[in-house]
């Protein structure tokens, strides 16, 4: 444009054992070794302005960010600084459905343009993200625009008489409707009602549950859903403290198990540990001086 050039990197999911075999370093082992190395080594003009287009998992001071909806990742697994991009002037960001920044504005998610899935229907203005680029050195404008869908999709979760309340008094049209009944479980006549009472405004059941059961209501199911959220080194951490006496792990304890559940996240995409891998464990564990 008339300011010069703007150079697009684009950059799929990448696996650290990946950059480690193409930069012939062994010593990278977490995913955001990998991306700053990888970014290190690439001929980059910072003079001039510079956006990438990458697809990893991007945090900040390593807090995550809620998930937008029907995207998948197991808590902690990938995990690389946004400030990995510090030489980009904007980083454009993939596969969360939710649209945010990250560390600073111009590291951002754009997040899905209309809901992918139902529990997308919290988030508020959905559409996409305009971003104007200026001269070098000069800020970007970054404005989130709406799209108005076509069909409304929305999620209700009530007792069964405040939802036929809700759904007799709408008047609402071609709308996707999802729905949680909390007080019962579901019966073939409230899925036949609710169907029929939908159909008549060209609207669509697209989900019909309870949350009233044994299972969805106990102690262990809100456990366990907090136990898939962990990263694996906090697992590591509740396990050895809940033998250890309620005694938690030293520092040097928990880098080594740091160490391991990195290790296990980059392995486990498509291999397993082998020998050389626990030689390297132990190693690990001699020079960061663990006890245990």
């Amino acid at each position: 444009d008339g300011y010069g050039p703007v150079t697009f990197w684009l950059l799929p999911y990448t696996f650290p054992e990946k950059i480690s075999a193409i930069l012939s370093d062994d010593d990278i082992r977490t995913y955001d070794q990998a991306l700053r190395k990888l970014i290190e080594s690439q001929n980059i003009d910072t003079s001039q302005r510079n956006i990438i287009v990458s697809h990893q998992n991007v945090v900040a001071n390593g807090k995550e960010a809620e998930r937008g909806g029907s995207e998948s990742m197991a808590g902690g697994v990938g995990q690389i600084d946004y400030s990995v991009y510090g030489a980009f002037d904007y980083a454009a960001l993939g596969h969360i459905h939710s649209s945010y920044s990250v560390g600073r504005e111009e590291v951002r998610y754009a997040g899905t343009p209309l809901c992918y899935h139902l529990a997308e229907t919290r988030q508020k203005n959905k559409g996409f993200v305009e971003i104007v680029i200026n001269a070098k050195g000069e800020p970007l404008k970054i404005t989130q625009r709406s799209i108005t869908p076509l069909h409304k999709m929305r999620f209700i979760k009530d007792t069964r008489d405040n939802i036929y309340d809700i759904l007799r008094d709408d008047s609402g049209r071609g709308e996707y409707i999802g729905i949680t009944i909390t007080d019962q479980r579901t019966t073939p006549e409230i899925n036949a009602y609710l169907k029929e009472l939908l159909n008549s405004r060209d609207s669509v059941l697209l989900e019909l549950l309870s949350s009233f059961n044994s299972y969805a209501n106990t102690v262990e199911h809100a456990k366990r859903k907090d136990v898939e959220s962990l990263p694996i080194e906090k697992l590591f951490e509740n396990l050895y403290t809940e033998q250890c006496g309620g005694t938690p792990p030293t520092e040097d304890e928990y880098k080594l198990m740091e160490y391991v559940g990195e290790l296990v996240r980059n392995q486990d995409t498509h291999m397993e540990l082998d020998d050389k891998d626990v030689d390297k464990i132990l190693n690990k564990a001699k020079m960061i001086g663990g006890s245990k």
